[in-house]
């Protein structure tokens, strides 16, 4: 990656420099009639650059889900993006390590957890622990079984690089009522040209007996929400406040779940 962003000519986006994200964030509009959740104390909350920019309301649905299983939680102040994406590799590996080692001694000894896999494959790269929300409330799964149930057949997709992390996705989504159908896990096809549109097919081909797909990538959330006429999605995180009872994120989906 990083002699590709050299042959490239890639220099550090503006928006790194000015907001310490690829991408601008979204305004903070978004967020007006959004119930308020009392935030605390237990647990930083790292949303990425995808979330922070382009599908912000999950980080609602993140501090919602962990209040639902009694942790509290607040986004990490001057969290940044986690170094992976390739216009970032024209800094050397040493100063990638010191952008995500401030991440991991801000927290102060609280624990972090992300709401993107591939956050927190590279956050470990550089020895900073930050578990993936899948693998944190997979530790809580008597208090999301406690919850009111689900009554959804589900198709599981956690995403490329959550796969590691399938059977803790599994056992959350399990708890929460809902019935996985069973389907292969597959790439969403991200952008890729001319095979993104085909991989997409695939995926919602095996997912059609599905009520909704569960997805633990903010990413693959972005692609499923966009397909014309597939399936609606549902982050991980969403799916366990939708079994506390809350369903506002709902009303920022392209795609709309039946009956919530």
């Amino acid at each position: 990656m990083q002699r590709k962003s050299e042959a490239l000519g890639l220099a550090v986006p503006d928006t790194f420099t000015k907001y310490g994200y690829v991408m601008a964030p979204a305004d903070p509009s978004w967020q007006t009639g959004l119930p308020s959740i009392p935030e605390g104390d237990d647990v930083w909350l790292i949303p990425g650059c995808t979330i922070i920019a382009k599908v912000p309301f999950l980080k609602y649905a993140g501090i919602r889900a962990l209040q639902a299983v009694g942790v509290s939680s607040r986004e990490l102040l001057n969290n940044t993006c986690c170094m992976y994406p390739l216009p970032l590799r024209s800094f050397t590996d040493a100063e990638r390590d010191t952008y995500k080692q401030r991440m991991g001694t801000a927290a102060g000894g609280r624990p972090l957890v992300t709401m993107c896999a591939g956050c927190c494959n590279e956050l470990a790269v550089s020895h900073v622990v930050a578990p993936h929300i899948t693998t944190y409330l997979a530790q809580h799964l008597d208090a999301i079984r406690a919850l009111p149930r689900l009554r959804l057949k589900v198709a599981l997709e956690p995403g490329c690089s959550a796969e590691r992390f399938a059977a803790d996705f599994e056992a959350v989504v399990r708890a929460t009522g809902a019935e996985p159908i069973g389907n292969k896990f597959g790439c969403c096809g991200k952008t890729v040209e001319r095979i993104g549109a085909e991989m997409m097919h695939e995926r919602q081909a095996d997912c059609a007996s599905a009520d909704v797909i569960v997805v633990g990538c903010p990413m693959c959330f972005r692609m499923y929400d966009a397909c014309p006429g597939g399936k609606p999605v549902l982050h991980l995180a969403e799916l366990v406040a939708l079994a506390a009872g809350d369903h506002e994120t709902q009303r920022f989906h392209h795609i709309l779940l039946g009956g919530v």
